[in-house]
């Protein structure tokens, strides 16, 4: 079904069963979770350079972007934010 400005987005949300620990990133769209090189490709046409590169366009443009985090991420947190001593 088209919208007014063009054809409407038709990306499924995130879903557990199809769940990827490769896949941490995901903009909150509406109701729905999307991982943002998917979504970018999707809305764009064109598969983002990487995800840091789609994460941060969504982000300018306004989405709520999550992390999916496990494992050492939630006991240690993300290397590059931990205090190293000097």
């Amino acid at each position: 079904m088209p919208c007014a400005a063009g054809p409407c987005l038709r990306l499924p949300p995130a879903h557990n069963a199809t769940f990827s620990q490769s896949r941490a990133w995901y903009a909150l769209v509406g109701t729905g979770l999307h991982y943002v090189a998917d979504l970018l490709a999707e809305a764009t046409g064109t598969q983002p350079s990487g995800v840091e590169t789609a994460r941060l366009a969504l982000d300018a443009l306004g989405f709520p972007i999550v992390c999916w985090a496990w494992g050492d991420l939630l006991t240690a947190g993300h290397p590059g934010h931990r205090i190293r001593a000097t």
